[in-house]
């Protein structure tokens, strides 16, 4: 996945291929994935540009998600080497 600089034109980065994986190994919907790209979108306008833009929806949408994301990665088990 590219790293994405305030510098860069297209700082919020559009390559959907890291959230994507969530949906082939855990089984998210793409409105989960895409709610947690979003965030890191946001996430990186904060950084770069000093500019937070978040809602107390947009976080409990998030922490529902992480958990939901959580729950599916600790029913996979341990990882064989």
């Amino acid at each position: 996945m590219p790293h994405c600089r305030s510098e860069n034109s297209n700082y919020a980065c559009t390559d959907f291929r890291g959230w994507l994986h969530l949906e082939h190994t855990l089984g998210l919907e793409s409105s989960q994935w895409r709610l947690l790209d979003l965030c890191h979108k946001r996430r990186n306008q904060a950084e770069y540009e000093g500019h937070l833009d978040i809602s107390s929806q947009l976080i409990d949408d998030l922490l529902a998600v992480t958990e939901e994301v959580l729950e599916r990665v600790e029913k996979l088990g341990d990882i064989k080497e």
